[in-house]
């Protein structure tokens, strides 16, 4: 496969051998890659560097290998690498035939909407000149598709209603429909329920984790089968763990739970965008209904947030991205539905399959590629040149199963057509589908006490065009530490890794038994000049050789999501050194086992926190210290670049001017005292409030005045 070629001709071919309707669904994603700059000798060009792209559409074969200076100047022209695959993959929508990829690419993930649109016309415009129709498009939350989405399918439209459908903003003569990936949009609505400081009221209730730790607490595993593991805010992209919170069985017994009802709403609402769409026991119109209250539900819940004095739709509602991704997804829904009645003869009902219209094909293909290893390997780390040999072999073993299907057993195969197969009735009437879901979202918000509601509050999307950022990958960041930089180990012939910009390349020089005159742009060698003479090498030597550095992707399945975040002048949070020594411990852990702990006391060299390390400008972090009034056996909040901290203050240390405090150990919105004490020296200034009292007597909590103070106040900090 050649990077950035999009493979039209391959695709039509793949279709007519297995006597497929051309019908597809795209849909695209990235992960993350090595930085390594490789040679490719079946293109002859340098694989690893981003491809620029022209109408959103990048550029194939742009870095040739035809001279040692092309090849030089591709590293000193400072030609950023590529750090991330994207794909984009080509699902046909008859049963049991697996995805095809069209197109694969490096890139640096800088490119915005305009660039998304112009290369979803691109392709278009190619699919047709092989007779291919393109039914719709997937991503999966990625701010920038999602704009582009909605420019295209032109939601919100509210000039357009189809005919007196107030309710539906889409026009119903897309050609196209666009569906974001379901699995990604509950990841996203279980993040925001497990986000540490986030309230989510709900007219007179609130929508909260608690009460689900109050439900293991108090009912047994083996009624609803939850755990905490299912309830740890770090793994954002469980999706098992998402699916197993709204489980009936959780739902079921969380009744029992006092003052849950907006938490019961809440894993209803999770639980219907499963049945939605990756469900294929559920009916038609039981999806449309599903989609719609959901629809309705966060709609009126979402204006009674906006019109309340107390909250706001940042901090107390679901996130834009979540909220549009699933308006967007109820209304292609039903544009599907339109599009299937209307066009029997190339749009068959078997066709009709939710869970393929997702971008969950793209994040299957990343599995199988980092699964094609050896049989002891565990390697997660590969470039972009790999990335195309691995698909190459994908795409064979795939030629391979289909022609042997006859001969060999395949389960994999096997397993896959003897999946059931649902007959969808098309013919209902949606309209009244949907005005029960209204009905029955309306009932339950009053129970909850949200009972005045205006038409405008259930008509209207109401959500101004997101602002697309060149460099998002994700809806949320996380911490840094995703990619180390490494050495590689090649396998080249290498006679000293001495890289320099002087041309002391040093390289095995095979002037012996190759002729000038066969070294020809498009061979795998290339003349160069150093030490006075012209010298035959190697190509990808010398592209190995000009590479730096290279970056690992952590082998932890977690770590694979994280972005890396600018650095910042406040210095991170240091452990303070320790020394060990015998005391009664006085932590009220419930999972303390001992009356003798040993406890951690911090030497007195070179640990007091300070924000000059390292001539790093210092931030103005407001004068909040000097009205604060900071007494010994009190509690403050302490400011660091990652997060907010309680502590106790010890002691007083150099006139007032530093203070030595023990930390309390957040747990969601609990704070306990950790087994081993945290204590550090921590300087005035990085005091931002308090005293603060704690309610309980562990774990304890703080009051809600208290708890939204600090976290207003944090935030300001952070923007200085």
């Amino acid at each position: 496969m050649t990077e950035a070629a999009f493979d039209f001709a391959g695709l039509e071919k793949y279709c007519d051998q297995r006597n497929i309707p051309k019908v597809v669904w795209i849909c695209e994603d990235g992960t993350r890659i090595t930085g390594k700059r490789e040679y490719d000798k079946r293109t002859n060009c340098v694989v690893g560097f981003v491809l620029p792209l022209k109408n959103g559409v990048p550029q194939a074969n742009k870095y040739f290998a035809d001279s040692e200076e092309n090849i030089v100047s591709y590293f000193e022209n400072s030609t950023p690498k590529a750090t991330i695959a994207y794909l984009i993959i080509a699902q046909p929508l008859s049963a049991n035939v697996p995805p095809y990829v069209l197109c694969a690419f490096g890139t640096d993930n800088k490119f915005n909407h305009n660039d998304v649109l112009q290369r979803w016309e691109f392709i278009k415009v190619e699919a047709a000149k092989f007779n291919i129709r393109i039914l719709g498009f997937s991503s999966d939350g990625d701010t920038r598709l999602l704009k582009a989405m909605r420019i295209a399918s032109s939601l919100p439209n509210e000039n357009s209603y189809h005919y007196n459908w107030p309710w539906f903003a889409m026009d119903m003569k897309n050609e196209e429909i666009y569906v974001q990936d379901t699995t990604h949009i509950l990841t996203k609505l279980r993040t925001r329920l497990l986000k540490f400081g986030i309230q989510l009221p709900i007219g007179k209730y609130f929508i909260s984790v608690n009460h689900l730790h109050e439900l293991i607490k108090g009912c047994s595993k083996g009624l609803h089968r939850l755990t905490n593991w299912h309830l740890r805010a770090e793994d954002k992209m469980n999706f098992s763990a998402a699916e197993k919170i709204c489980s009936i069985a959780v739902m079921d017994h969380l009744k029992e739970i006092p003052n849950a009802e907006g938490t019961s709403s809440y894993l209803k609402l999770m639980r219907y965008m499963i049945d939605s769409f990756l469900d294929q026991n559920t009916c038609l119109e039981s999806k449309i209904y599903m989609s719609w209250y959901s629809v309705f539900f966060l709609r009126i819940w979402r204006n009674w947030i906006k019109k309340s004095r107390q909250y706001n739709i940042k901090d107390n509602f679901l996130s834009d991205n979540c909220y549009l991704c699933i308006e967007l997804n109820a209304h292609s829904l039903i544009l599907l539905v339109h599009m299937f009645r209307t066009n029997h003869q190339l749009l068959q009902p078997e066709m009709f399959d939710t869970t393929k219209f997702g971008s969950q094909a793209c994040e299957k293909m990343f599995r199988v590629l980092r699964s094609m290893t050896s049989t002891y390997s565990t390697i997660v780390n590969f470039s972009m040149k790999e990335i195309l040999h691995r698909i190459n072999k994908v795409k064979e073993v795939n030629d391979i199963m289909f022609e042997l299907k006859d001969v060999f057993n395949f389960p994999r195969e096997k397993k896959r057509e003897s999946a059931s197969e649902i007959k969808l009735n098309f013919e209902f009437d949606i309209e009244n589908t949907v005005m029960k879901a209204l009905k029955e979202a309306i009932e339950d918000l009053s129970k909850l006490g949200i009972t005045k509601v205006c038409d405008k509050d259930w008509q209207n999307v109401d959500v101004n065009l997101l602002k697309s950022n060149p460099t998002e990958m994700v809806e949320e960041e996380i911490d840094e530490g995703e990619i180390l930089t490494i050495d590689e180990e090649p396998n080249i012939d290498l006679m000293l890794t001495n890289p320099s910009k002087d041309k002391n390349y040093a390289l095995k020089d095979f002037s012996a038994s190759i002729k000038d005159s066969d070294v020809t742009p498009n061979s795998p060698y290339v003349i160069v000049n150093f030490d006075g003479k012209q010298n035959i090498v190697k190509k990808s030597s010398l592209v190995w050789f000009l590479d730096e550095g290279n970056e690992k992707v952590s082998s932890d399945r977690l770590r694979r999501f994280f972005a890396p975040k600018k650095k910042s002048s406040v210095p991170p949070r240091k452990n303070a050194k320790k020394i060990k020594k015998k005391t009664y411990d006085e932590s009220t852990d419930e999972d303390s086992t001992g009356s003798f702990e040993e406890e951690y006391v911090e030497t007195d060299d070179d640990n007091i926190l300070s924000a000059l390390e390292d001539n790093e400008p210092e931030p103005e972090l407001h004068d909040t210290q000097l009205v604060i009034k900071i007494e010994c056996e009190k509690y403050y909040a302490v400011f660091y670049d990652m997060e907010y901290c309680i502590g106790r203050v010890l002691e007083t240390i150099e006139d007032n001017s530093t203070y030595r405090m023990k930390y309390l150990k957040a747990e969601l919105d609990k704070f306990i005292w950790p087994r081993v004490d945290d204590i550090a020296l921590i300087e005035t200034k990085f005091i931002f409030y308090g005293p603060i009292d704690l309610i309980g007597s562990g774990p304890f909590s703080l009051k809600r005045t208290d708890l939204v103070n600090i976290k207003q106040l944090y935030k300001r900090l952070k923007r200085v």
